[in-house]
């Protein structure tokens, strides 16, 4: 996958020269599609400490290699303001990941699960993006 300074470049250089295409080899124009029904938030105990999964299935009308990123936004309940964000990790066929203990966070708080809302956001290498909201479970 290329980085995005390189994309921009390429981007650049081709709308110059009006020569480059794009479409077949990741970066079109179709925004990343995140399957809410797939989202998994949860936090359960690990000896002092608890463990939170975070699991999300994207996909991508250009292909599941067009997703450059998926990440979570931490809030409180209602509130505006991100408390933290957290990256996910690609596995495979459009399945993103993150198992992080609590105490590695500032946010997650499992006996306060209820007061936090989660904002999964997937983006692809041309920068269009999708998200979806969810509670813990």
């Amino acid at each position: 996958m290329l980085d995005k300074t390189v994309t921009l470049g390429l981007l650049v250089a081709g709308a110059l020269a009006g020569t480059l295409s794009i479409a077949g080899c990741g970066g079109g124009s179709n925004p990343p599609i995140i399957d809410d029904s797939s989202l998994v938030v949860v936090c359960s105990p690990v000896g002092e400490d608890y463990e939170w999964v975070f699991e999300a299935l994207v996909d991508d009308p250009d292909g599941y290699e067009d997703v450059a990123a998926v990440y979570v936004n931490v809030y409180e309940a209602g509130g505006e303001d991100a408390l933290e964000r957290l990256d996910l990790e690609y596995e495979s066929n459009g399945k993103w990941s993150l198992n992080v203990l609590e105490s590695a966070t500032i946010s997650l708080d499992c006996e306060q699960k209820e007061g936090l809302e989660f904002d999964f956001w997937a983006e692809d290498v041309a920068g269009d993006t999708d998200s979806v909201t969810t509670l813990a479970q």
